[in-house]
This record gives structure tokens, C-alpha cells and sequence, in this order.
């Protein structure tokens, strides 16, 4: 029993059933008590690897059909091969950082390597300089 190749096989029949108008895909108990006991726990098993994976969701499950799910966006693409590789977000930054940042940094960005003592010694100097340029543009004669 391969799981993940039974299941792929059965999200692609589920997708397969988009195209003919269903939008769920439901089995009763009556048939999943009319599968030998290795296929429906190799069924149970596929239907439960696909939900874990997010490629399906739970739709509308009653009494009587004990397995209805809905294909999902994330099961869509695994089908048609839709590559959903997201770029990392680990930015970490303990130091002066100027130029781009954001998730795909590629240049511009500037390490001082400055502490966070460093730098609030620094903004302190800058917010004089600011304070002592202001008083000094406030005494000239206009």
C-alpha cells in the first residue's frame, strides 16, 4: 500500500469531477461498507492523508455519507503542478540596516554591525545636532 500515490489517484479523480460539474466528491456508507476491509482502510487512509495535507477540506458530511470533501486551491495546484514555493521571511535584523528590505533581499542593504547602544547613543547625537540647528535658524535675523 503507497498512501500518497492512492491518494494523489484519488485527488485527481476528485479534480476530474470538477470538469463534469461536481463540486464535492461524497462516498455513503453503504458503499464504503460494500469495499473489502483493505480498501477502505487504504480509502480511509487516502482521504485522511489529503485532509492533513489541506488538499481537500471537510464539505458537507451527514448521516449516511460519512466522507464529503470539497478540493481545495493547495490540491488544485498539486494536480495541475502549480509550484507554490514561497520565499523565505526569516529577516533578522540587530543592527543599522539601510537600503531594501523585505522578503528576496538581493543588494543594497548596508550592515553597520552597530549595537543597540550604538545606535541609541547615535540617534541621541542626531536629535542634538537637529535641536542645535533649529535654535540656530530661529536667531537669524529674517
Amino acid at each position: 500500500m503507497n498512501i500518497h500515490n492512492d491518494a494523489m489517484d484519488l485527488l485527481r479523480y476528485i479534480y476530474d469531477g470538477l470538469s463534469e460539474g461536481y463540486d464535492s466528491y461524497n462516498v455513503s456508507e453503504d458503499k464504503l461498507e460494500a469495499m473489502s476491509p483493505n480498501d477502505r482502510t487504504s480509502f480511509l487512509a487516502s482521504v485522511n492523508y489529503l485532509k492533513q495535507e489541506n488538499f481537500v477540506k471537510p464539505y458537507t458530511e451527514y448521516k449516511g455519507v460519512p466522507v464529503s470533501v470539497k478540493i481545495t486551491s493547495k490540491g488544485i495546484k498539486a494536480i495541475e503542478k502549480i509550484s507554490t514555493v514561497q520565499p523565505a521571511a526569516n529577516i533578522i535584523v540587530n543592527s543599522n540596516v539601510s537600503g531594501i528590505v523585505g522578503q528576496n533581499i538581493t543588494g543594497n542593504t548596508i550592515n553597520q554591525g552597530l549595537s543597540i547602544a550604538d545606535f541609541q547613543a547615535y540617534q541621541q547625537t542626531k536629535a542634538l545636532r537637529f535641536a542645535e540647528w533649529y535654535e540656530s535658524v530661529q536667531n537669524q535675523d529674517c
